[in-house]
């Protein structure tokens, strides 16, 4: 589960372009927020940082060298394990960015069009949804496996009375 609890934030950046790299890099070395980051130039290096370490925050290009659009998501989603996604887009796509954020991304943002500030919410904000999703999904599955072990329950009891009948 991603965390801002007095750590740095770990960030993986799935970028191919050295100067998009930097210009994200500046904004987040601006943000006054404590991090470390890893770049990912191709989808699967960052695949393999994903498989190998614990990140609490993708900032993802959907267009590597490898990969390109909504499929370098589903991509990086299935080898994800937990972290929260902020995609990064060259235009100001609206349909692609509802199409990630429906798919299960935290934010999207041009990144052309950011600034430290913007970086700085959408970082924290998209950590606290993906954190509050997890807890949510993790109290459905309570909720579900106590309604299994009453079931069985139930029918253990069941089963026990019509024996005994």
């Amino acid at each position: 589960m991603p965390t801002t609890d007095s750590k740095k934030i770990e960030i993986l950046l799935f970028e191919d372009k050295g100067e998009d790299a930097a210009q994200v890099t500046k904004h987040l070395d601006l943000s006054k927020l404590d991090f470390n980051v890893s770049i990912a130039t191709r989808l699967a290096d960052g695949i393999e940082q994903l498989k190998t370490r614990r990140f609490d925050l993708a900032l993802l290009n959907l267009n590597l060298p490898d990969s390109c659009d909504i499929d370098t998501l589903h991509t990086v989603m299935k080898a994800s394990q937990g972290e929260a996604i902020i995609v990064l887009t060259d235009t100001d796509d609206e349909v692609l960015s509802l199409k990630a954020l429906k798919l299960g991304a935290q934010d999207s943002i041009n990144k052309h069009c950011i600034n430290s500030e913007a970086m700085r919410r959408s970082i924290l904000h998209a950590i606290e949804r993906s954190n509050l999703l997890t807890s949510l999904e993790a109290r459905t599955e309570g909720v579900q496996c106590q309604a299994t072990i009453l079931g069985d329950i139930t029918n253990q009891k069941n089963a026990e009375d019509a024996t005994h009948s």
